[in-house]
């Protein structure tokens, strides 16, 4: 058997991202945004038998990344202010030259965004503002297919 046979759909969602994308992977309680033990900011990790373990011993628990561990910035855009976001990324790219495309792109259950970036070295401070939330250095981000925790949904 090898390490990612017969795991939870969200099992083997967490070793791809660990595995594909090098994240700094921990397990989240299921159904909740918390992390599922203490030392997370410590223990997330991209070694796949280690992720693997976490799922095989809680097949149902959420999925997060530790940003700051794997060089990441995450942006959660929520719903109501997407077309503002999406003046701000034409704006920044037509005004000033700065390409803001994403690593990836994430739909939340909502409808809004989180909007991955490879911080390439670059210390982020944490920002909230009306409908938009910079996340970066010891902060986690709740990774897809996760369940929510008010709507269960993915």
């Amino acid at each position: 058997m090898t390490t990612t046979e017969k795991l939870s759909i969200h099992g083997q969602w967490a070793t791809r991202y660990a595995e594909k994308l090098d994240l700094a992977i921990y397990p989240i309680r299921p159904r909740d945004k918390r992390a599922l033990h203490r030392g997370w900011t410590q223990d997330a990790t991209s070694d796949l038998a280690t992720v693997a373990e976490w799922w095989r011993v809680n097949p149902h628990a959420n999925i997060g990344v530790l940003l700051g561990k794997c060089d990441m910035v995450a942006i959660d855009v929520d719903t109501e202010v997407m077309d503002l976001w999406r003046e701000l990324v034409a704006e920044m790219k037509e005004e000033h030259g700065v390409d803001l495309e994403a690593t990836w792109v994430a739909e939340t259950p909502g409808g809004g965004l989180h909007v991955f970036y490879r911080a390439n070295g670059i210390a982020y401070a944490s920002e909230r503002m009306r409908g938009i939330v910079v996340k970066a250095g010891n902060q986690g981000m709740v990774l897809a297919p996760s369940v929510h925790p008010d709507t269960g949904t993915r």
